[in-house]
């Protein structure tokens, strides 16, 4: 994830071990595991978001 988000490993630790994420690593981590925002701030509803049908 670390690489994903093109930050240093010992940040994405960081991250992982509670220091706040700056809202661009988030946003991209959002974006990439298409989290679901309110989950991620509320624990609440679905953990990913779902995609809109093709049409």
């Amino acid at each position: 994830m670390a690489d994903a988000l093109q930050v240093p490993f010992r940040t994405w630790f960081n991250y992982e071990n509670g220091c706040t994420i700056p809202a661009p690593s988030i946003l991209r981590f959002i974006e990439l595991t298409r989290a679901n925002p309110h989950w991620l701030l509320t624990g609440r509803g679905p953990k990913y978001q779902l995609t809109a049908a093709a049409n």
